[in-house]
């Protein structure tokens, strides 16, 4: 027997066999699908938005007035994710990597810690600060070039107005070994330029530093370097608070509550 094209429909009857493989005409199935796909798209939207409000509560929205510093708010975004992939059909293998790391990080308030959570033995010339506080001082960095390139301030000039208007960020900032945070600036400021010593990250923060300032000029609908300068300010204050703890991040708030408008 000939078998039919694939790219047409055909069928046979099971009732005439001999007459073969016949032409089927085409049927609109659209209408009968429409229930089918309004459930499979409200199951993908409700899913997702429960997913979004979820990791904005645990992030953003705690019952505190600050940001909760601890590990609790991964453990719950984890949670989301896990039920999201869940919800999805994710592959199995695939969801249990996510539930070991959820519950890795329970087993770390338990006093227990799996190795791959440890830190790595100290290298010569290892970066001991953690990743947040190196973004915030590359932000704080990239203020001080707006100001010194944009606003054509002497750089010991913009360092003092930094100083005297968001010198709390030293609070977090600074090193223990670190002397005044006038000093770190520049200090900070040099070295981003120079890509010496910094941490990765925050020199590929630094030295994208043009696209960072084009969004942020853009969404603030200003090309005022001083208004920039206050934007990446309020962002170092964000990294700042992540490397801090709720008592510090108090002191943020007073503070900040004090600061003027950085102007000459």
């Amino acid at each position: 027997m000939k078998f039919p094209s694939i790219s047409a429909a055909w069928r046979l009857d099971p009732q005439n066999p001999g007459n073969g493989w016949q032409p089927m005409p085409y049927v609109q199935e659209a209408l009968r699908n429409r229930a089918f796909t309004r459930d499979v798209t409200k199951h993908y939207f409700r899913t997702k938005a429960n997913l979004i409000l979820t990791l904005e509560k645990a992030f953003f929205l705690p019952d505190e007035d600050f940001i909760p510093r601890d590990r609790k708010r991964y453990f719950v975004a984890l949670a989301a994710l896990i039920e999201y992939m869940r919800a999805h059909d994710f592959p199995n293998a695939v969801v249990g990597e996510f539930i070991e790391m959820a519950q890795a990080l329970a087993e770390l308030d338990e006093g227990r810690s799996r190795e791959w959570l440890k830190p790595s033995k100290s290298r010569r010339g290892r970066k001991v600060d953690p990743g947040d506080v190196w973004q915030g001082r590359a932000l704080v960095s990239i203020a001080l070039d707006v100001l010194i390139v944009d606003a054509r301030m002497d750089k010991g000039e913009a360092v003092d107005l930094l100083d005297k208007h968001f010198g709390f960020l030293g609070d977090a900032l600074l090193s223990t070994a670190a002397g005044t945070f006038s000093g770190a600036m520049a200090k900070w400021h040099q070295d981003f330029v120079a890509r010496y010593g910094c941490e990765a990250r925050a020199q590929e923060t630094f030295d994208r530093r043009d696209s960072l300032i084009e969004t942020i000029s853009l969404d603030a609908q200003t090309a005022d370097p001083h208004a920039i300068a206050i934007q990446l300010l309020n962002l170092a204050t964000l990294e700042a608070a992540r490397a801090s703890t709720p008592a510090a991040i108090e002191r943020f708030k007073k503070r900040l509550a004090r600061t003027k408008p950085i102007r000459n």
